[in-house]
């Protein structure tokens, strides 16, 4: 019987060796494992996801204004005419604001409009807050109001310009917005052809 003893103890300090654990111990981490609740694995990390710009406005909030770029072109007949900006696939929007005055003298013109649409379908429209002209007669224009220094015309806007070879109708508009194209060169335009966008005051 004591040689029985001695080798089942021999036994269990063998198989404790090999586990790293004292008798008793697995049984214990196991216990534990199964009584840990479910609620102490961290949880998934929560994603802040902003509103769109839809949610935003719908909410009230403020959002950055539309940017259109197409083809001006005045539709209707005297004297109810107005003008719309016509898109590369042949659709269009009705612009309106207080700047249509001016668009409608840039029929034909290629612009890039910025504003807020307006209405519903299908009766929508654009206003326009400002307005950028892209193309005049297939060239890029000068545009600015027109300002006599000395005896020189010159059109004051983004970038001022000395004109050359003005016509005498042209000079003949101080404070006048217009659009030029030309032949450029060192900060001047020979005038080709002109536009009034609007009228001096």
């Amino acid at each position: 019987m004591a040689v029985k003893a001695a080798v089942a103890t021999a036994i269990g300090l063998v198989l404790w060796a090999c586990s790293g654990a004292a008798p008793g111990e697995r049984g214990e981490e196991t216990a534990r494992t199964a009584a840990r609740s479910p609620t102490d694995s961290p949880a998934p990390p929560v994603q802040m996801v902003g509103p769109s710009d839809t949610a935003r406005a719908e909410q009230g909030e403020e959002t950055e204004g539309e940017r259109l770029e197409g083809r001006v072109l005045v539709t209707g007949s005297d004297p109810l005419t107005f003008p719309t900006l016509q898109f590369d696939d042949g659709s269009s929007v009705r612009l309106t604001g207080g700047l249509v005055d001016e668009l409608e003298r840039l029929s034909g013109a290629r612009v890039r409009a910025a504003g807020t649409r307006e209405g519903h379908a299908p009766l929508v429209g654009f206003q326009v807050s400002s307005y950028e002209v892209l193309e005049v007669e297939g060239e890029r224009p000068v545009v600015g109001i027109v300002t006599i220094r000395g005896v020189d015309v010159w059109l004051v806007g983004t970038v001022d310009v000395r004109l050359r070879d003005v016509p005498h109708d042209l000079r003949a508009t101080p404070g006048a917005k217009v659009w030029v194209i030309g032949p450029r060169r060192q900060g001047e335009v020979s005038v080709q052809s002109y536009g009034v966008i609007r009228e001096g005051s």
